[in-house]
């Protein structure tokens, strides 16, 4: 139902800020990502704000997430949450 009513909505709405939480469950990241798409491939500006935690797991996922945006020429930006070391 959710990508129903977003695809809706995107003809009324100029440009989008989305937040990609790396600590939702699996189906809500995709869900979020799908989304992102959809948004772009219909023309529509999408800024995406990457929520990047210091768990190497979480960061990977991040690095991820920039690869896949970049192929698409999505903006994005990274913000830290958490601690992050000083090496």
């Amino acid at each position: 139902a959710g990508q129903k009513i977003l695809k809706k909505c995107i003809p009324y709405v100029d440009s989008w800020i989305v937040s990609y939480h790396t600590e939702t469950n699996s189906k809500q990241k995709q869900l979020c990502l799908d989304s992102i798409l959809a948004i772009h491939q219909e023309g529509k500006l999408a800024s995406v704000r990457i929520m990047c935690h210091s768990d190497f797991e979480k960061f990977n996922e991040c690095v991820e997430l920039e690869k896949t945006l970049s192929q698409h020429n999505i903006k994005y930006e990274l913000k830290r949450m958490g601690f992050f070391p000083i090496q």
